[in-house]
């Protein structure tokens, strides 16, 4: 009974939860068919007009008659900002709560020629526009007479028009170096800022400015090989180097029987007699008083000449006398006549004679002369050259060029290594004086990359299509070489001698033509001297000597006896005797031994190791300490120790604003210079037109069009 009712009041529970929500949810859908949502575009765009019609307002109270530009086509411009620093407006904020851009939002204020244009610009993140709005010059107030009468009357103006010509703004100069921006003058400059990147290594990494990069040291160490000398052999058990080391020793000679007798190898048995042995020279004489055989050889040499009075001559072996003695030599002329009494040679003139072929350098030799150069000379030297190119990376730096440019349409954002354009906004602005000449310009603030290289070397040259620093490098050697073609040794070249023909010549002076020489003059020669019996010419003297031979005694300086031109010597050689036993037996040392024993072979034993053969070999163990040895690493106490240097190339970063290139962080820092640009104007044909409330004006025509317009009692 108690469960069924817990289960009906459960249900009624469920059921009652779903009717309520179903009534909330009619009554939220009455709500919304009987008060719908507004419509809010419409709403934030009534806000924006206000806005704007703000900024109209306070700029019409700005602009008084001292602050309105005074020129025809001049411009003021108030912007968003000035206007919230003179507290003339609160800042605007958008749909999404955002504030509107102080400098884009403006007005601008334009002089026409009878008028004003307002231009009020808004510019906010979700909306941008702008509203033109004119005013006369009455609506100028001066003197603070801008109040209004109370009783203002209609007033009937005609229209005039004249056809003439008027002075407009061509275009605007600007000085050298800025750029023209509408009617102002722009010079941009961009400097560049350059830091050092900070290093960055991994971490257990350190820098290393030699290698210029990331290094981190590891050590490993492993147990080294044991390493025996050579020969030896490692044992575990002993822990030790080992090597069986064999000796041999003569085994000892026993004799069962009788005495060893170690001159016969035999063991003796029985009697032995001896006696002394004889000694005997195999050659020579045997001398009593050495001991030795005395072997006596002859020989003999050549006996030294000596000269007591001259010189020894070999050729004729005597000692050669020479007495010295002179005469007077006899003059004769190769050319005139010898004259006795003057001891000159006369050569009468007019006369000729034929010219006499000599050398005028080198060695007569018959028909020619031999000029004997020495056998090497100087070599010449000249210097050479070899030139290669050395290569090396160049160091490239990108500079950016920044400017702002204006098109009368829209462009689309560039962005490269080398050029950027982006998108700055738009601005709507007259570019003649009449109204129809409303034109949106689009700025884009566009970049280009100078890209420049430089060599950290400044004798290299950098390229700038391979990005590499090149430099042409020339060295110089000195290189020997001879003027006749031969090669050249250690620096100077083999000379040969040169044979010449002799050439005319005029001994005895006078002009030479063709083989004759002519002469003029009488002239006198020094005779020539000759020696017609022999002799050595001295001036005018003959020396001659005359030689006598005596024949030379002679002496044995190294001993011996003299016998003619011979030294007669004996050379005696002592050798030592040797022993032997004429009557038999057998000879031991000195002694001869003569037995009527028998010998019996003696029997080999071993004191240490074992008789092999007729030698007792003894072997033993050698045992040496082991080494250490590495093949990878360096030993270090009992291990092999590896040291491996781990590199890694180094990561440059540059704080927030900067570029990296290279090992450098650059940033280009823009300014700007404005000044206002010079107008040229230019006459243009127009029709003008004007409003006045006279019925005629001197040089205007009347158009038909007339206008009632509102004026002050006080105007009238």
């Amino acid at each position: 009974m108690e469960n069924r009712l817990y289960v009906e009041n459960k249900d009624n529970f469920w059921r009652d939860l779903l009717v309520r929500i179903a009534l909330i949810l009619l009554f939220i859908f009455l709500l919304i068919w009987l008060f719908p949502m507004p419509k809010l575009e419409t709403f934030y765009d009534r806000i924006f007009a206000d806005n704007l019609k703000m900024m109209q307002d306070a700029a019409k109270d700005y602009f008084t008659v001292e602050r309105l530009p005074i020129e025809i086509g001049d411009k003021k411009k108030l912007s968003l900002r000035d206007m919230i620093d003179k507290k003339m407006i609160l800042p605007f904020l958008d749909r999404d709560g955002n504030t509107c851009d102080f400098d884009n939002s403006y007005v601008e204020v334009i002089k026409m020629e009878t008028d004003y244009v307002f231009k009020v610009n808004l510019s906010c993140p979700t909306k941008t526009d702008y509203i033109i709005d004119y005013f006369g010059c009455y609506d100028v107030c001066e003197d603070d007479s801008c109040e209004k009468d109370e009783e203002d009357s209609l007033v009937l103006e005609y229209q005039f028009y004249r056809s003439g010509s008027k002075k407009v703004i061509d275009y605007y100069t600007c000085p050298s170096g800025y750029d023209i921006k509408g009617s102002s003058c722009v010079k941009e400059s961009n400097i560049l800022e350059k830091i050092t990147a900070k290093l960055n290594c991994n971490t257990g990494f350190a820098y290393n400015s030699n290698t210029d990069s990331c290094e981190k040291s590891v050590t490993t160490s492993t147990d080294p090989d044991k390493t025996c000398p050579t020969g030896y052999v490692y044992n575990e058990n002993s822990n030790t180097c080992l090597k069986y080391v064999v000796r041999e020793e003569e085994p000892s000679k026993i004799c069962s029987q009788g005495t060893y007798n170690p001159s016969t190898g035999k063991c003796v048995v029985g009697n032995t007699t001896t006696y002394n042995a004889t000694l005997v020279c195999d050659s020579g004489t045997y001398n009593s008083s050495t001991g030795k055989c005395v072997i006596t050889t002859p020989s003999s040499y050549d006996a030294t000449p000596k000269c007591t009075t001259g010189t020894y001559d070999v050729s004729t072996k005597k000692c050669a006398i020479t007495t010295p003695s002179s005469y007077t030599a006899t003059p004769y002329c190769s050319v005139g006549t010898y004259n006795a009494s003057t001891n000159r040679c006369d050569v009468v003139s007019p006369s000729n004679y034929p010219a006499v072929y000599a050398c005028k350098t080198g060695t007569n030799n018959g028909t020619s002369c031999t000029i004997t150069a020495a056998t090497t000379v100087a070599a010449l030297t000249k210097n050479v050259s070899s030139s290669y190119v050395d290569t090396k990376n160049g160091i490239e730096t990108k500079k950016w060029s920044c400017q702002v440019y204006e098109y009368d349409y829209l462009r689309s954002n560039v962005s490269n290594s080398t050029f950027t354009r982006t998108y700055i906004g738009k601005e709507s602005r007259y570019t003649c004086a009449l109204p129809t000449c409303l034109t949106t310009f689009y700025k884009y603030d566009e970049c280009t990359a100078v890209i420049t290289g430089s060599c950290a070397d400044r004798t290299y040259t950098y390229n700038r299509t391979t990005g590499k620093c090149t430099k042409t490098i020339t060295t110089y050697s000195t290189e020997y070489y001879c003027a006749n073609g031969a090669t050249p040794t250690n620096g100077r070249c083999p000379v040969a001698a040169v044979t010449t023909p002799k050439v005319p010549t005029c001994p005895n002076g006078g002009n030479l033509l063709n083989d004759t020489c002519y002469t003029s003059n009488t002239t006198y020669l020094i005779p020539s001297y000759s020696c017609p019996n022999g002799g050595t010419i001295s001036g005018t003297k003959c020396n001659v000597s005359t030689t006598t031979y005596v024949t030379p005694s002679y002496s044995c300086p190294n001993g011996g006896k003299i016998s003619g031109t011979k030294c007669n010597v004996s050379t005696s050689t002592t050798i030592n005797p040797r022993y032997t036993c004429p009557n038999g037996g057998d000879l031991a040392n000195k002694t001869c031994y003569v037995s009527n024993s028998s010998t019996i072979t003696p029997t080999l034993a071993c004191n240490l190791g074992t008789l092999i053969g007729n030698v007792c070999k003894i072997t033993t163990i050698d045992n040496k300490d082991y080494s250490y040895n590495c093949s990878v690493g360096s030993l270090n106490g009992n291990k092999c120790v590896t040291s491996l240097l781990l590199k890694e190339d180094v990561s440059y970063s540059c704080d927030y604003g900067y570029t990296r290139t290279g090992t450098e962080c650059i940033k280009t820092i823009g300014s700007s210079s404005i000044v206002k640009g010079t107008p040229v104007y230019k006459s243009i044909s127009s029709q003008e037109y004007k409003w006045s409330r006279e019925t005629s004006l001197i040089g205007w025509e009347r158009t038909g069009k007339t206008r009632e317009v509102k004026v002050a009692y006080n105007e009238k």
